[in-house]
Formats: C-alpha cells, sequence, structure tokens
C-alpha cells in the first residue's frame, strides 16, 4: 500500500476494517472499488472512520491480555466444567485475537507482501477460533440452563467429560473453517505503471466451484447465525429463571440434604447463582455486540439496497459493527472476575504472589 492511500485511508477514503470483498489484502488494487464507492462522505462517517480505526487495535489489545489473564488463572483453578469450557473459551478467543490482529495488521503497517501469505492462513485460523468461541459458549450456556432448571443441581459432565467435549468443539471448528483455505488463493497483479507485481488475497474465480462456495456460504450461516441466535436468547429465559434463589435452593436440597450447616449451604446458593450470572452476562453481551454484526452483514448480502452496500455509509456502519463485535472479547476478563468467586480468589491470589 503506498504511502499516499495508507495516511488517508481513513481520513476522506471508506476505511474497510474487516473487508466483505472478493479481494481482501488492504492495497490500491484491491479497494479500487472502495476507493470509488458511490455517495460522499459525510462528517459523521469520516469522525466514525477515525475512531473505529484507532479503536480497533486498543480493543483487540486490551482483549488480547484479558484473554491471556483468564487463560493464566483458570489454567489454576482447573476444578469444575464451568471453569472447563471457560478454560477452553479463553485459549480460543486469545487465539482469534491473534490471527485477527495478523489479518488486519496492514491496515496500520502498511502493504507487506510477505504479509499476505500470512493474512491467507490468518483468515483460516479466525475462523476457526470463531466458530469454537461461539460453540463453546453455546454448550456452557446449554449445560448451565439445564442444570439450574433440573431437580439435579449437579453438572451435567465432570471435568474431564467436558474437556472432551471442548476438544471436539475444536476439531469440527477446524474442519469447518479448512475449505477457507481454497476459497482464497494469492494472486500476483502488476501495475500498469511500474514494473512491478503485488500479492493479493482474493476469492478464486473458478467458476466449477460456485455451486461449492453457496453451499458453504450457507453452512457458515447456519453455524453461526441461524442456529446460535435463537438458542442463545431461549436460554436466557431457563437461565434467568434458575438466578432465583427458591429455585438454586430446592434443587440443591434435594441432592445435598446432608450438608453440615447452613452457611456451607448459603454459601454454595450464591456461588450458583452467580456462575448462572455469568452466563447470561456471556450470552447477552453476545446478542447485543456480535449479533447486530453478523446480521448486517447478512443483510448486506441479500438486500443491499436497504444497507446501500458499496457506499460510505455502508462502511462507516460496518466498521462500528466490526468494533463492537470484537469489544465482546475485551469484556470477558471483567466478566469472569465479577461472577466468578473462585477465578476471583485465585486472580487476587496471583497478583499478591507477583507482588
Amino acid at each position: 500500500m503506498n504511502g499516499a492511500y495508507h495516511s488517508t485511508v481513513y481520513r476522506d477514503k471508506p476505511l474497510v476494517l474487516l473487508p466483505p470483498l472478493e479481494c481482501i489484502t488492504p492495497h490500491t488494487d484491491c479497494y479500487q472499488g472502495v476507493q470509488n464507492a458511490s455517495g460522499t462522505m459525510e462528517h459523521w462517517m469520516e469522525i466514525s472512520n477515525y475512531v473505529c480505526y484507532v479503536a480497533f487495535p486498543v480493543i483487540l489489545g486490551f482483549g488480547l491480555v484479558g484473554n491471556i489473564v483468564n487463560f493464566v488463572v483458570l489454567l489454576k483453578q482447573f476444578r469444575t466444567s464451568m471453569d472447563t469450557y471457560l478454560l477452553g473459551l479463553s485459549i480460543a478467543s486469545v487465539l482469534f485475537i491473534v490471527s485477527t490482529i495478523v489479518y488486519n495488521v496492514q491496515h496500520y503497517v502498511g502493504y507487506q507482501d510477505y504479509l499476505v501469505a500470512a493474512q491467507k492462513y490468518a483468515l483460516i485460523t479466525r475462523d476457526w477460533f470463531w466458530f469454537v468461541t461461539i460453540w463453546l459458549l453455546i454448550l456452557m450456556s446449554l449445560e448451565r440452563s439445564i442444570t439450574v432448571t433440573s431437580r439435579k443441581s449437579q453438572s451435567l459432565c465432570s471435568p474431564t467429560q467436558a474437556a472432551i467435549v471442548v476438544f471436539l468443539v475444536y476439531l469440527i471448528g477446524a474442519i469447518s473453517a479448512l475449505p477457507r483455505y481454497w476459497e482464497y488463493n494469492i494472486v500476483r497483479q502488476g501495475s500498469l505503471y511500474h514494473d512491478q507485481t503485488s500479492a493479493l488475497l482474493r476469492k478464486t474465480s473458478n467458476s466449477n466451484i460456485e455451486d461449492y462456495k453457496a453451499i458453504y456460504y450457507w453452512y457458515i450461516t447456519s453455524i453461526t447465525i441461524f442456529l446460535p441466535t435463537p438458542l442463545l436468547f431461549f436460554m436466557l429465559f431457563p437461565l434467568c429463571y434458575g438466578t432465583r434463589q427458591t429455585v438454586v435452593s430446592r434443587n440443591y436440597l434435594f441432592i445435598k440434604h446432608n450438608a453440615s450447616t447452613a452457611l456451607i449451604l448459603n454459601r454454595r446458593l450464591k456461588e450458583e447463582i452467580m456462575l448462572t450470572k455469568l452466563a447470561i452476562v456471556m450470552v447477552f453481551l453476545y446478542l447485543l455486540l456480535v449479533a447486530p454484526f453478523l446480521f448486517f452483514d447478512l443483510l448486506s448480502h441479500f438486500a443491499p439496497s436497504l444497507t446501500q452496500t458499496g457506499t460510505p455509509y455502508f462502511f462507516a456502519l460496518y466498521n462500528i459493527f466490526t468494533v463492537c463485535f470484537h469489544s465482546y472479547y475485551m469484556w470477558h476478563q471483567q466478566i469472569y472476575f465479577c461472577c466468578n468467586k473462585l477465578y476471583r480468589l485465585q486472580f487476587l491470589s496471583s497478583c499478591c504472589c507477583c507482588c
């Protein structure tokens, strides 16, 4: 990317942090259609582009540090199936953010030929760990909702069984993301004015795999939008119902009727309620921050006139939704700290050891 384009990309040109384009390398040859987008940029669009351009790496940085802290703390707190799911979610979140940084770093350092190959693999791993975070959240919330609404206040599976489930989710996520390797190709494109070529990451133009791309698109849409969104939305109801102390008390006493003291019982009830609230907050934030980005992207494919796809207005909104999407991963550490007493105690203990 030449210096002039890089220095003005967020001022008077449509900025696309996470480009929904056939060619995704941030290079003038790839972004020709974006630069020539119809419509004029209003003042609020220029401001939002600039804010998104600055906020994006900050959010990724906080998210990366927070999830690394989660990994370190949860690794020492590996006791329940809930801890196992949260640990798997933290690992996937760290790798997702690292992949996103590699995928988007050229927006900030300028076009680098050697980073295009890394961008291709970052695209694959980014989708892989994105799928993992979605379905680990679903499985964790599903187990929690069944636990708090059933007559048994014990988890459906042990930490070892939960670890097997997490491993299977990682495996299925890898298989689901692998076709991206054949969907995108690195091509070299020459310049009309300079005797040089540039490496660009484009979607393959082979007409023989058009049917495959359509099938794969609907498969990805199903496992990221059509299935997760209603599942998470409807799981909010049993989770909220399970935070009622009378419900938790009934279930706990049904199994733990031999508890020695009321103090132990009361502490256990509070821990159960807080863990359920943790799942509620995680699901609610997902629906609030991630789902709008997914539905806006879906709407841009099937109702481009409604979203004004290809205009500066569309790119400005897309960047805002992109920043909101990635800010979801920034809040994980704060949620764990506030809603998980064992995590909080282990975190404070680790901090005291470091002092």
